[in-house]
This record gives structure tokens, C-alpha cells and sequence, in this order.
């Protein structure tokens, strides 16, 4: 099989003048991968484990959520650059 020029990867790779996109699993994966961030937070909050009146567990509530999307915006931005 090999010697006729198909390797192991027959069908796994894309053909000529075919172009895959990131944007359908960008956008699986955030929303999959948020559903769970935020339903881990609502139990975090719900338990009583954090509370939002303390002023520590309100910061780290904001630094995991900038965390959050300041990945997204690069996973954008690496996306934008790597396809022009």
C-alpha cells in the first residue's frame, strides 16, 4: 500500500486547494469549555466555597475570568494572523 504513494495518513490529510477553517472548533471548544468554567463557578459560589463580599475570592473571580478571555482574544488573534 505504501509503495503506491499512500501512506498511513490516507484521508487524514486535507487535498489540495482545500482549506480548513478553526473557527467551528474555536468556537466548540469555548463554548463546551465555558459551559463547564461557568457551571464550576456557580457550584465554587453556590457551596459557599467563595464569596463574591470578600474582597480576595472577588479578585480571583476577575483574574480567572480575564484569564478566560484574554486566551480567547489570543486564540483569536493567532487564528486571524495564521490564516492571511
Amino acid at each position: 500500500m505504501c509503495a503506491r504513494g499512500r501512506g498511513l495518513n490516507r484521508g487524514i490529510l486535507p487535498r489540495a486547494g482545500f482549506t480548513m477553517s478553526n473557527w467551528p472548533q474555536l468556537i466548540y471548544q469555548y463554548t463546551l469549555g465555558g459551559l463547564f468554567f461557568f457551571v464550576t463557578l456557580a457550584l465554587c459560589f453556590r457551596s459557599g466555597a467563595s464569596d463574591l463580599k470578600v474582597i480576595s475570592d472577588r479578585r480571583s473571580l476577575i483574574y480567572v475570568v480575564l484569564g478566560l478571555v484574554g486566551y480567547l482574544t489570543f486564540h483569536i488573534t493567532w487564528i486571524v494572523l495564521a490564516s492571511s
